[in-house]
């Protein structure tokens, strides 16, 4: 048996639903205030935009420090084409990888930075984001294809 869509995420998808505008383009824009009027009771936009300017300031510092560490390996170590490094932030990661060499159109780019934050659904909603995917797919199946696989 599937794994139903808790509560707290149909109520959201709902709210979400409800504040954005679809685009004949397929682009779907959502009214800029409703991250901020949907935060948990008790967690502030302002609490919340500190720990941003925090994690972005976290990323910028591991690019340097991964750089300043790895480049000279990479130097040393003609084979290695990239060097990498990770951080736990609670359940999320912060990573960074530097590319020895990345070609851009015609610009070839040395040391290139690849920086991500990658929220991981934890506690509570854990497994909550393959609930969803699992319903948006059973969705498409219906509507896209008549039911068709």
């Amino acid at each position: 048996m599937s794994k139903e869509i808790k509560a707290t995420t149909r109520t959201l998808a709902d709210s979400l639903k409800a504040a954005m505008t679809m685009g004949d383009n397929g682009v779907a824009v959502t009214a800029p205030d409703w991250y901020e009027k949907n935060l948990p009771e008790g967690l502030t936009i302002d609490q919340r935009k500190q720990f941003q300017s925090h994690d972005s300031a976290v990323m910028a510092a591991q690019a340097v420090a991964l750089g300043e560490l790895g480049l000279p390996v990479m130097q040393n170590n003609t084979a290695l084409s990239q060097i990498s490094t990770s951080l736990s932030v609670g359940s999320d990661t912060i990573a960074t990888d530097i590319v020895r060499e990345y070609q851009h159109g015609k610009q070839t780019i040395n040391g290139h930075v690849i920086s991500s934050y990658t929220a991981n659904a934890a506690g509570t909603n854990r497994g909550e984001l393959a609930a969803a995917v699992k319903h948006v797919r059973a969705m498409a199946d219906d509507l896209l294809t008549g039911g068709a696989k």
